[in-house]
Formats: C-alpha cells, sequence, structure tokens
C-alpha cells in the first residue's frame, strides 16, 4: 500500500500512449482470464473518450487508469501496490465527474460477483443481473 496524497488524477493524454501499454500489461498479468486481458490490450485508449489516468511521483510514473464510454465505465485499474489506498475511487469519482459536466446522470458497469464490494464501497447500487452470465449491473448517479 502507497500514501495516496501522492497520487494526481488528471485525463489521459497523447504522452501517456507507451506508459499505458506498460500499466495495461502490468494489470493484467494479474488477472487469471487471459481472454479479457487479450480483449482490453486491443482496444487503444483512442477508442474511449474518457480515459482518466492516476499518477504518482510526477507524470512518468501512472499507477492506475480508468475509461468510459458515453456513460458505461469498460475499465478500471490500479497496479497492485497502490490497490486499497483510495486509487480506484478516485479514478472513478473523476469519471462520474467528468460524465456529469458531459449531461449524464449515472454510471453504469457490469463485473464479477467478487468486484460487487468494491464498486458498491465506490458509491454504485446494484441494479440487476445479466440473465445466464455471472456478471452484476450496478448504476451511480453522477
Amino acid at each position: 500500500m502507497m500514501v495516496a496524497q501522492q497520487i494526481t488524477v488528471r485525463r489521459h493524454a497523447a504522452g501517456d500512449e507507451p506508459r499505458m501499454q506498460d500499466l495495461a500489461q502490468s494489470i493484467l498479468a494479474e488477472l487469471p482470464d487471459r481472454q479479457a486481458a487479450a480483449r482490453l490490450l486491443a482496444d487503444s485508449p483512442d477508442s474511449l473518450p474518457t480515459i482518466m489516468v492516476a499518477t504518482a511521483g510526477g507524470v512518468r510514473d501512472l499507477v492506475g487508469a480508468a475509461g468510459r464510454r458515453e456513460n458505461r465505465v469498460e475499465f478500471v485499474g490500479v497496479l497492485g501496490d497502490w490497490r486499497r489506498d483510495g486509487v480506484g475511487r478516485r479514478l472513478l469519482s473523476a469519471l462520474a465527474e467528468d460524465a456529469a459536466m458531459r449531461g449524464f446522470h449515472a454510471l453504469w458497469l457490469e463485473c464479477p460477483e467478487d468486484a460487487v464490494a468494491f464498486f458498491e464501497a465506490c458509491g454504485f447500487e446494484q441494479s440487476g443481473r445479466r440473465p445466464g452470465h455471472h456478471l452484476v449491473t450496478l448504476r451511480r448517479p453522477c
């Protein structure tokens, strides 16, 4: 666990591209679902209209990122050493603030059952399940 006060959350910038790939590979290497990891790596940051990044120790050190398309959260990822220190929460709050400024009233996402507690702690509420899947749908007002 690191010190959250060292974190800056900002909008993704063009110069972040190489570090975004490194961040994604580091985070996804910890995931058991290699197919999901491959799909996430295949997406270019340019394919999402809004990506927020968390930096530590200056612009060069990306420790987390979150992205949304319209009002749907597509991903949230934080490096292992920076987890459980408020980084993911800050990234989601930044996405919600940005979405509200663009006229959206809520953010939506789907996640596996084991991630529900984290998203509920970040202000999301369960709103259903997709039939035939093990994913939970959650909603957070902006």
